[in-house]
């Protein structure tokens, strides 16, 4: 996924990815962002990354 790319080359790590659905509602915790696809066209993707120190 570009996202998770292009924070990865800065150094960051995904910590978590948490996807938010138009059609059913509710969170989708701990999604897998490498295959997750949907029909949503406004669906919601959160990334939470981090950097190490």
């Amino acid at each position: 996924m570009q996202v998770v790319t292009q924070f990865s080359e800065l150094g960051l790590t995904l910590r978590e990815f948490t996807y938010i659905p138009e059609k059913q509602g509710g969170l989708l915790r701990d999604a897998d962002v490498q295959t997750f696809t949907t029909d949503d066209s406004y669906g919601c993707g959160c990334f939470w990354f981090s950097k190490e120190k």
